[in-house]
């Protein structure tokens, strides 16, 4: 199976869990774009910020990638997060919170 193969299982993998959890999630495949998946969902009703998702299956990712998914996120009110295989999950998916200024960025 190739790397691309892989990631987009991964990022199918992801989506799929947030659409377990009620949320309304659109995949950017082959996009080569600073976000993979968008996740929309809302706590009785109420809208949260969306989530602005970038899945890497080794959690690789540059200083500039980062910097520029923060400033995405930022400008359309949401929350950046990288999303990598963890196999100490029973889920299989870990997640960390991306912000600027907070030495990740």
């Amino acid at each position: 199976m190739s790397n691309y193969s892989k990631g987009a299982n991964f990022e199918r993998k992801v989506k799929k869990w947030y659409e377990s959890r009620d949320c309304f999630v659109i995949r950017s495949a082959g996009s080569h774009t600073p976000v993979d998946l968008v996740v929309f969902s809302a706590i009785l009703g109420n809208p949260l910020p969306p989530l602005f998702i970038q899945a890497k299956l080794d959690g690789r990712f540059s200083k500039e990638e980062q910097k520029e998914l923060v400033e995405l996120a930022t400008k359309y009110g949401g929350t950046a997060l990288l999303g990598y295989k963890d196999k100490d999950r029973e889920e299989g998916i870990g997640v960390t919170v991306l912000r600027k200024g907070d030495g990740s960025v």
